[in-house]
């Protein structure tokens, strides 16, 4: 490679820092990154310590990181196989990170986010709902104080500003796939803040001061969820009151709200806890006409699921177990129980969660839906296979209906967005390794060309 100016700016235009060791983040290449908006295009999304995983950078991202130095951070121990690991209590790799988001220009997100447009178009994908990411859980409501530090993961970013890359490319029109915002509420039973008035303070701006769904085609806000509040069961009272608490809230205000719980393989009781809350919202409230959600919802029981389908809500099924899961030894499925809830007849979508968890790839979802096979070709989700028709109604129509945008996406019709894409191979009839594979040759969103593999072109030649 080349050797560029050494300067700080500079440093940035270099590719191939480093690589990872994790299979979800070498998967998907430069989608996570860019998606979030903070590291760096230089390294995508080669960084992801959400696990404790392996990081490894080439000669040159070593030379950098074991000079690198600012007020909040010194340079990076990196080992003599370009490792970035935890030594005596250190995390490099969040170091590391650190070290690139400091050095990154507004411009360079602007170009993260047309990377990650351009990635989510190359694999179909038209319209994003994005749940922000997990902030630190402090009580200040101070958009600085969240900027970014040494020991922040990948998914830790200043969920006040992580936008701004995208709505600025909204304003200049330069913005090609739809997203919705949902807002992630993080913050638990804080003891400085005092009773339980005086918590969830950032709950409480958002519901007095921001509108819901608004916005224009392409860019606009959604619900409160993934979660309101972290969740909490009654063995820990001060943070249940709270979880409890933002569900009061958000029901009293009037929004759709979504909690995430998959239960297990072999217990349902935080599901419960979160329907038989739904139901008592809606007894003080009303809530039937919200579309309230639960995501994931790997291990509804039917009863579950009847009493969510009475109060009009929905479920996000969940679609990455195959990147992480491995046969059980009692040999029960991981999860999600697809045919028990497609059976029910409740609006069920189809989601593979977030690019710091699995690839950014609808194709791998249906895949694991379709097959219940893992990365590694085992068997993990025994019985619990839907059709292929099934799993690309839940991504395409019933996903509109998690966002409120029935009338406007997830099918081919008269008076809907211009929204398609173009397969390189029948979905429907070519082999299970072969449908894993499927790949847009064309991807159109509003009436224009946003991904154009080239082949047609080819064809009409």
């Amino acid at each position: 490679m080349k050797e560029e100016d050494p300067s700080a700016k500079n440093e940035l235009s270099r590719r191939n820092f480093l690589k990872t060791g994790a299979t979800a983040a070498a998967a998907f290449a430069g989608a996570q990154a860019a998606i979030t908006t903070t590291a760096s295009p230089a390294v995508a999304s080669s960084i992801d310590d959400t696990s404790g995983t392996l990081v490894f950078v080439n000669t040159l991202g070593k030379q950098f990181f074991e000079s690198a130095t600012e007020p909040r951070a010194g340079p990076c121990v990196v080992g003599a196989d370009g490792s970035l690991t935890t030594v005596a209590g250190v995390n490099h790799a969040n170091r590391a990170l650190y070290h690139l988001r400091i050095r990154q220009t507004f411009e360079d997100k602007k170009r993260s986010a047309l990377d990650a447009q351009a990635f989510s178009a190359s694999v179909g994908i038209t319209a994003v709902l994005d749940q922000t990411l997990v902030a630190v859980a402090t009580g200040t409501l101070d958009p600085a104080s969240l900027d970014p530090q040494p020991t922040h993961p990948l998914f830790t970013l200043n969920h006040y500003r992580m936008y701004d890359a995208w709505l600025a490319l909204h304003r200049e029109g330069r913005s090609f796939i739809r997203l919705q915002i949902n807002f992630l509420h993080n913050q638990p039973f804080i003891p400085a803040l005092g009773d339980l008035d005086h918590q969830l303070p950032e709950l409480r701006e958002r519901l007095k001061n921001q509108f819901f769904f608004f916005g224009d085609d392409m860019v606009r806000t959604g619900a409160i969820g993934e979660w309101a509040a972290p969740f909490a069961t009654p063995s820990s009272p001060d943070n249940y009151a709270v979880w409890y608490e933002s569900q009061r809230l958000v029901a009293k205000a009037g929004w759709r709200n979504e909690n995430a719980q998959a239960g297990t393989p072999t217990s349902s009781a935080a599901i419960e806890q979160v329907v038989s809350t739904y139901e008592a919202m809606d007894r003080e409230f009303g809530i039937k006409n919200l579309r309230w959600g639960l995501q994931h919802a790997a291990f509804t029981t039917p009863d579950h699921l009847a009493r969510l389908k009475a109060l009009n809500c929905g479920v996000s099924m969940s679609g990455f177990t195959w990147l992480n899961g491995v046969p059980r030894a009692d040999g029960l499925p991981l999860g999600p129980l697809y045919p028990q809830i497609i059976a029910s007849g409740i609006p069920a979508g189809l989601h593979e969660d977030g690019v710091h968890i699995a690839p950014h790839n609808p194709w791998f979802a249906m895949h694991y839906a379709t097959t219940g096979l893992n990365v590694l070709g085992q068997q993990i989700n025994p019985g619990q296979q839907i059709s292929r028709q099934q799993a690309l109604y839940a991504y395409t129509r019933a996903n509109a209906w998690y966002l409120n945008r029935e009338n406007d996406l997830g099918s081919i019709e008269v008076g809907k967005l211009a929204d398609l894409v173009v397969l390189d191979r029948d979905y429907f009839s070519v082999s299970d390794t072969d449908m894993r594979r499927t790949r847009p040759v064309l991807t159109v969103v509003d009436g224009e060309i946003v991904y154009d593999a080239g082949v047609l072109r080819g064809d009409r030649a």
